[in-house]
């Protein structure tokens, strides 16, 4: 009877394969993820950046308004001819719109107010929202949860 030996080089190289292929998963599955969250943080910062941006076109807004309520202030010796010299004879609203995204705007409602004294502010914000807009969805005909 011959005596098979046991060469233990087999099951060396089997289990360095298997680590190597584990390694090389988990590197791949790293990159993979790495490459998913640069994408979304660069989505994040462009939303934010656009936000920002329309702040600063609503502030800049702002800011012209309050310098026209200022001078039809002083011009004005009551607060019908104040609304007149700002156009604002029915609504003392003005609204400030600016596109976010495709499908997002920021929208600021402000009223305008004939101040009391001169220490009083122009004007009130009544809104300041981001609005969604609805995408609207193609209907492909498929039911697939039932009639």
């Amino acid at each position: 009877m011959k005596k098979v030996r046991f060469s233990s080089f087999g099951f060396s190289s089997i289990l360095l394969i298997f680590v190597m292929i584990c390694i090389v998963t988990f590197a791949t599955l790293t990159l993979v993820t790495a490459n998913s969250d640069y994408k979304l943080s660069k989505k994040v910062a462009a939303k934010s950046t656009s936000y920002y941006e329309g702040e600063e076109f609503v502030y800049r807004r702002m800011e012209e308004i309050d310098n026209a309520c200022m001078d039809a202030y002083l011009q004005a010796a009551n607060a019908n001819a104040f609304y007149t010299k700002m156009n604002l004879l029915d609504s003392h609203e003005v609204c400030i719109t600016y596109s976010v995204s495709e499908n997002q705007y920021l929208e600021v409602i402000l009223e305008i107010t004939y101040p009391a004294s001169d220490t009083e502010h122009f004007m009130d914000i009544k809104k300041w929202q981001l609005i969604n807009v609805p995408m609207e969805i193609e209907d492909t005909g498929w039911n697939l949860i039932g009639e």
